[in-house]
């Protein structure tokens, strides 16, 4: 089992779950500078220029898990929802996207727009989708957990099963159950939920494999998921390529689930990745604002793509994106800043019974 680390903020929050969250937004930033910015390569350049060709479908299978990472996390420990928990996190979001905003007007890149206004609240359509099926699965996680509590190993397991070859069927064979959005679903957020609870809850040779074969689990998923869409590309069965890096793919999702396990087998002790790790949703915030997107996040990695090639392309991108993911945790400070002289105008909630595990408030986490 991993250690319970001290940040010194009356909370023990764990140093591997917390670098994996880390590994889980650089695998968001890798995946939007990929196929999202980029595009997908074509069948010509498998062939006529195969090495960044395919070093880009590895990236993207790589990378692609990163979402599922995320909510297996919460699964993983549980989420234990609270108002100030649910508070903290809309706060987070409003008060980063705001900061962008800000940043862009005063500085005469923008004009402000009543569309601004609805990315900041999260109602402009598809903005911070993320969040706000993250909050729906808080919404749902008392049920979830009081499920887990009061079934057998085997109902949970047969309702993850079922779950999740439900989905697979109906919404990555076929497009029949369209509820499922390819991942971008709470529902698809609660099996997910419920399979990161089953790996915990009920350890067996699959789920214990230790660090290097767990690596290796993962390792060799990525492999087949590259393989894979390179062979439906080189065909030109492009849809199918784009089922091998859905979220709701089984290669994915249980490649990301081998992640976690891995990262579980880790004994780590690092203020470092505590402090960092406590700030890191708010890299998903900060690059996907839409003003910050198009002038500091597409706009510099596509000249970079454009103008030059080979591992110096890749360095080169490599250091925007560590640039932005700097910058975000640098914003985050203010954030929680504000946040902390915030609650003091309010009354401090009861103590409540310490719960057997850490509680995973993944997005809106104790950084303080």
């Amino acid at each position: 089992m991993t250690e319970k680390i001290s940040t010194g903020a009356g909370k023990a929050r764990m140093s591997n779950m917390e670098l994996l969250r880390i590994v889980a937004m650089m695998m968001v930033l890798v995946v939007h500078a990929d196929f999202w910015l980029i595009g997908v390569p074509t069948a010509r350049q498998l062939t006529s220029d195969p090495l960044p060709a395919w070093t880009r479908l590895g990236f993207e299978a790589a990378a692609i898990g990163c979402v599922d990472v995320f909510v297996l996390i919460s699964g993983w420990f549980g989420i234990r929802p609270t108002w100030r928990g649910a508070g903290k996190l809309v706060f987070q979001c409003v008060f980063i996207v705001t900061m962008v905003y800000v940043a862009f007007w005063l500085t005469g890149q923008a004009v402000p727009t009543w569309a601004d206004a609805g990315e900041i609240l999260m109602v402009a359509e598809g903005s911070n989708w993320f969040v706000k099926a993250y909050l729906v699965l808080m919404i749902l996680a008392p049920v979830l957990n009081a499920f887990v509590e009061h079934v057998d190993r085997r109902t949970l397991g047969a309702t993850v099963a079922l779950g999740l070859g439900f989905q697979t069927i109906f919404g990555w064979v076929t497009d029949g159950a369209a509820f499922f959005n390819a991942g971008y679903s709470p529902l698809s957020f609660a099996f997910l939920y419920l399979l990161a609870r089953y790996a915990r809850r009920y350890p067996s040779r699959l789920t214990t494999m230790g660090f290097g074969r767990s690596l290796l689990t993962y390792v060799g998923l990525t492999l087949l998921t590259t393989a894979l869409m390179g062979l439906f590309i080189y065909v030109g069965q492009r849809g199918l390529a784009a089922r091998m890096y859905s979220y709701v793919s089984p290669l994915v999702i249980f490649g990301a689930l081998y992640l976690l396990l891995a990262f579980s087998q880790l004994r780590l002790r690092s203020r470092w990745i505590n402090f960092v790790g406590a700030s890191s949703f708010s890299v998903y915030l900060l690059h996907t604002t839409p003003v910050f997107a198009y002038a500091c996040f597409r706009d510099p990695l596509l000249s970079i793509y454009k103008s030059l090639s080979g591992p110096l392309c890749l360095l080169a991108m490599a250091g925007v994106l560590t640039a932005i993911f700097a910058l975000a945790i640098a914003v985050d400070q203010l954030r929680l800043f504000c946040w902390n002289r915030l609650e003091k105008c309010f009354p401090k909630p009861k103590p409540r019974a310490p719960q057997a595990d850490q509680t995973s408030d993944v997005i809106a986490s104790e950084g303080k």
